[in-house]
């Protein structure tokens, strides 16, 4: 029996207007104390640096808090939790839903560099992801699959699902990574703007 996921992960990537936002901080708890326990992995190398917050109520307890702010060697953070029904506070993206986003934002962004080299205008790209997990633990995923929808002028079908199969195939990490457990499948749409609306 699989375990549906729905639309858990949808990378957007609006080019024209492309809008970076900070990482969500952890809330703040009123009388409460937030300390972080920090671990570098792979000093001198690209690593990772997770953060978790251990919160200390008034009267001097730790209580357990499954948010996790992760950070990387590019300086950019986000935050993770678990789900409320095992005790999370529902703050943040689970790290299953994260290696959905990891991988359509790996794929997204070869689709789009993929196709500016070959100087192609795109102005957009949108990939939805929809995953099956395993019944039983470790609940890997089991299935995924990619639908694009890539906007620009003159994109023909052709060239976007070159751009595709390049990324499924040669450069995305994350996807390649995720295959090798899951079978991985997709789909395509190519928005046009230069037709009339």
């Amino acid at each position: 029996m699989m375990r549906r996921l729905g639309r858990s992960a949808i990378m957007a990537c609006g080019l024209a207007a492309l809008s970076l936002a900070p990482a969500a901080a952890a809330p703040a708890v009123p009388g409460w104390v937030a300390y972080s326990n920090s671990t570098v992995m792979g000093e001198g190398e690209p690593g990772l640096c997770v953060v978790d917050a251990v919160m200390v109520d008034p009267a001097g307890e730790d209580t357990v808090d499954f948010q996790f702010v992760g950070s990387a060697d590019s300086g950019h953070g986000v935050v993770m939790d678990a789900a409320a029904e095992i005790g999370g506070s529902n703050s943040g993206i689970r790290p299953m839903e994260m290696l959905l986003v990891g991988m359509g934002g790996c794929t997204a962004i070869d689709i789009v560099m993929i196709l500016r080299k070959g100087r192609e205008t795109v102005s957009d790209c949108l990939v939805e992801l929809n995953a099956e997990r395993a019944a039983s633990e470790p609940k890997v995923f089991t299935r995924i699959h990619v639908h694009y929808k890539v906007s620009g002028r003159g994109l023909t079908e052709a060239k976007v699902e070159r751009a595709i199969k390049l990324s499924k195939e040669k450069y995305c990490s994350a996807s390649i990574m995720l295959g090798q457990v899951a079978e991985i499948t997709h789909d395509f749409e190519v928005i046009d703007e230069t037709a009339p609306a």
